[in-house]
């Protein structure tokens, strides 16, 4: 039987879930019968497609709470440009582990 902590699991954040990221991830966790998961990725950066055109320096600062309540271990993106990944480390207090490509 394999262990949790032998796994390394990954989830995302689809862009039409920026409104409420905690209940995303809750949804998936529950999908996924977890308690926490590895990294939780920003699934392609299309906030003109999202319903809340939530500014992406907030949505980071709300993705940093899930990681400070355990909820995740580290925070990425996916197919983030270099303008947009520059960006983000200009203000992310835990810096993205990957850009998912």
């Amino acid at each position: 039987m394999v262990k949790r902590e032998d796994l390394f699991i990954v989830t995302k954040l689809w862009h039409t879930e920026y409104a409420d990221p905690e209940a995303a991830l809750s949804r998936s966790l529950a999908k996924l019968k977890l308690d926490y998961v590895d990294c939780y990725l920003i699934h392609w950066p299309n906030n003109l497609a999202s319903e809340s055109k939530k500014p992406y320096h907030v949505l980071w600062a709300e993705l940093e709470q899930l990681a400070e309540k355990g909820l995740t271990k580290s925070l990425g993106v996916s197919n983030f440009g270099v303008q947009l990944l520059s960006d983000l480390l200009c203000y992310a207090k835990i810096k993205p582990v990957c850009n998912q490509i």
